[in-house]
């Protein structure tokens, strides 16, 4: 996801993840159909194709992950109003020299911080 994020800028880069559980697995880079600096769209078609190959690999649509090249990594107005009711959302912020990732589940306008434990 960092590195995707890194190679979009200064536009929003997107992508699926996937995985069992609670533990995602796989990360599906996507084309960010708007190429923008503050929003994302991923194509319906490329959207489908991956919940496809997702199936095939035998993991189920966990969330989606976008960056924020300049902005915090805190959802937007249009995040919340797009958002998957039982996914998580991963937000990437480029707007210090570090990357900051944040976890949220968002769920009828309410944003619920998730705890991001890595493991190998």
């Amino acid at each position: 996801m960092l590195g995707h994020g890194e190679k979009e800028l200064p536009y929003e880069a997107c992508g699926l993840l996937s995985g069992s559980k609670e533990s995602i697995k796989t990360v599906w880079k996507a084309i960010n159909n708007q190429r923008k600096r503050n929003s994302f769209e991923i194509n319906e078609a490329q959207f489908t194709s991956i919940l496809y190959d997702m199936v095939k690999k035998k993991e189920c649509f966990m969330g989606i992950y976008h960056s924020h090249p300049t902005a915090p990594p805190i959802p937007s107005n249009d995040d919340i109003r797009h958002a998957f009711p039982d996914k998580v959302y991963f937000i990437i912020s480029y707007a210090k020299k570090k990357p900051t990732i944040k976890c949220y589940k968002i769920n009828k306008g309410k944003v619920l911080p998730i705890r991001i434990i890595l493991t190998d």
